[in-house]
């Protein structure tokens, strides 16, 4: 029973709210303790449910969508509570689904399973062949829970390929394409390779000789290219490793929506980003075939990614994934 006042779930059969302690009929709003039950009579002459209502709401689950994919979960959960407290008397049972399942899931994430359990379970009263929420309660279950291992939550999405996977913590994210990760590389490449340049041109300026004769001299000699290779390699490595331990983006990931997170959902520490400089560098060695790696495997990791146990996410979903998004199914149902 889902109380009208908190919209905290309780046990079916309760009076009293378990945690905002005011009855479950009250107030002439009794019929909200139950998601399967009707409106007062006063409004059960309705035919049609309110347009306007019914948008507002799809726009809350929305919201709480992205708030969902942004990790921000309290929000998300805190705008689907919102709407259900002020749900209009003629809400759609296909909306009131969904706003249970978003409740559910977010619970889930956020370590609640008997919260979660509840919401899952007022869903299955409504639609009791909803697949989400079928799997999310099999999950919540003893014997089927493992919080050691990502599952990933099916195969590549409409939305050009990209991934959706369930970190270790129960965090839904968006892995990112082969594509963009290839992408945003190429551009932290371009910008170290311009930061070696400016250094090449200082050096030319403290020498009192031009940048055309400095690198002459050094493409005169093998050695000398060897050690500017050299150079440009431990800067590019220096300039991974501080950007992905401090915030996670290096500026080519910023660009992309990109964001480096540890296998468990939490930021990546000092330990995980040396690892996966040095995992770069394995990566590196069979002729970029660590790298290449992320493009076929499931959740798009690279070697780097498996040794320092990293992934690559998107900071927003895409686009056509909202309405893909299993819970939307409901609103576009309507």
């Amino acid at each position: 029973m889902i109380c009208p006042h908190c919209a905290f779930p309780n046990d079916h059969g309760a009076q009293v709210c378990a945690k905002c302690k005011r009855p479950l009929e009250d107030q002439g709003v009794g019929w909200l303790s139950s998601p399967v039950s009707k409106p007062p009579a006063e409004t059960a002459e309705r035919d049609q449910p309110d347009a306007g209502s019914a948008r507002e709401v799809e726009r809350a689950l929305s919201e709480a969508l992205e708030k969902e994919h942004r990790g921000d979960l309290r929000g998300a959960f805190l705008a689907c509570q919102a709407v259900l407290l002020e749900r209009p008397p003629d809400l759609p049972e296909s909306l009131l689904a969904a706003l249970y399942l978003a409740m559910g899931r977010v619970s889930t994430a956020q370590g609640k399973p008997e919260r979660a359990r509840k919401y899952l379970q007022g869903v299955l009263e409504i639609q009791p062949t909803e697949p989400e929420a079928l799997r999310l309660l099999a999950e919540l279950e003893p014997e089927e829970a493992s919080a050691e291992t990502p599952q990933p939550m099916g195969a590549a999405a409409e939305a050009g390929g990209a991934t959706r996977s369930m970190s270790a913590s129960g965090r839904l994210v968006w892995t990112a394409m082969f594509w963009m990760r290839a992408a945003a590389m190429l551009i932290d490449v371009l910008l170290v390779i311009g930061l070696l340049a400016i250094m090449l041109l200082l050096s030319a300026l403290i020498l009192d000789r031009s940048s055309a004769e400095l690198l002459a001299a050094l493409g005169a000699s093998l050695a000398h290219m060897s050690i500017l290779l050299v150079v440009f390699g431990l800067l590019l490595l220096v300039y991974l490793t501080v950007f992905v331990r401090y915030g996670g983006q290096t500026v080519g990931k910023m660009v992309l929506g990109l964001r480096v997170v540890r296998y468990d959902g939490h930021s990546v520490g000092s330990a995980h980003a040396v690892l996966r400089a040095l995992g770069m560098v394995l990566a590196a060695l069979p002729g970029l075939a660590g790298f290449v790696w992320a493009a076929f495997d499931l959740n798009r990791r690279g070697w780097h990614d498996k040794i320092a146990g990293t992934l690559v996410v998107r900071l927003k979903p895409p686009r056509r994934a909202l309405i893909a998004e299993p819970g939307r199914a409901a609103l576009e149902a309507r």
